[in-house]
């Protein structure tokens, strides 16, 4: 350490001992600065549509239970975007277009395995089927079919 502050203290006019002091004024400012882009970024509140993973929270008007599944999505964005999830059931992706606050969803396909207790993927598969547009409201996704919300989705890790 003592042989960089030599060859700044050459090289510039700041001299050892006050470069001494400078290290930790540079640390607390480097903390604060870190410290108030987070804070910029939580209280914007802004969640992407894309690349998030959507678990559903109440399909239809009524609240999503259930016990060992989930039911989500996640809208992978790039040149050709999917979407990729669970139906409660089964694994499910399709393509999907996005323009504006107009969703769709399209030739959406499910593997077929055996549905045992708690699903509810024919409701979650017909949400999909009738989506045309969305909003965000306080982190939560709206699924509307034009005004009417037809499901509601919270983010998760």
């Amino acid at each position: 350490m003592k042989n960089l502050c030599n060859f700044v203290s050459r090289t510039t006019n700041i001299k050892y001992d006050n470069m001494i002091r400078l290290i930790p004024m540079s640390f607390l400012l480097l903390f604060v600065t870190i410290a108030c882009s987070t804070t910029k970024q939580s209280t914007a509140g802004s969640l992407s549509l894309l690349d998030t993973k959507w678990e559903a929270e109440q399909v239809n008007g009524v609240a999503v239970k259930l016990e060992n599944n989930s039911a989500y999505f996640i809208l992978q964005s790039g040149e050709n975007p999917q979407m990729i999830g669970n139906t409660s059931c089964n694994g499910m992706s399709g393509p999907y277009k996005l323009a504006g606050d107009t969703l769709t969803f399209s030739n959406v396909m499910s593997t077929r395995r055996g549905c045992m207790g708690n699903s509810i993927e024919p409701e979650f598969m017909s949400v999909l089927a009738r989506t045309t547009h969305y909003r965000i409201v306080k982190n939560k996704l709206i699924l509307t079919d034009g005004e009417t919300a037809i499901a509601i989705l919270k983010p998760v890790e």
